[in-house]
């Protein structure tokens, strides 16, 4: 099968949208550096499924995979 991922992820104290930096600590707003788990909102596919690691957050395994993912795509290459 086949599944894309889009940026989906959302900061409270800023408004940003779009895919936070991902650390091994968690997930961190890229405008205003926040990573109050309940100040944000992060959606995240690892094998196979949708999971928001701001309020369960991954094993140290899986949080290493999302953080060496490889994007192939950039914004404006789709369409």
């Amino acid at each position: 099968y086949y599944g894309t991922n889009t940026p989906i992820d959302e900061c409270y104290e800023c408004g940003f949208t779009g895919e936070f930096e991902c650390t091994s600590k968690g997930f961190t707003c890229p405008k205003c550096g926040n990573h109050d788990a309940s100040r944000v909102s992060v959606t995240r596919r690892v094998c196979g499924y949708l999971g928001s690691p701001d309020a369960r957050p991954f094993n140290a395994g899986k949080q290493e995979e999302v953080k060496r993912r490889v994007k192939h795509l950039g914004n404006g290459q789709i369409g």
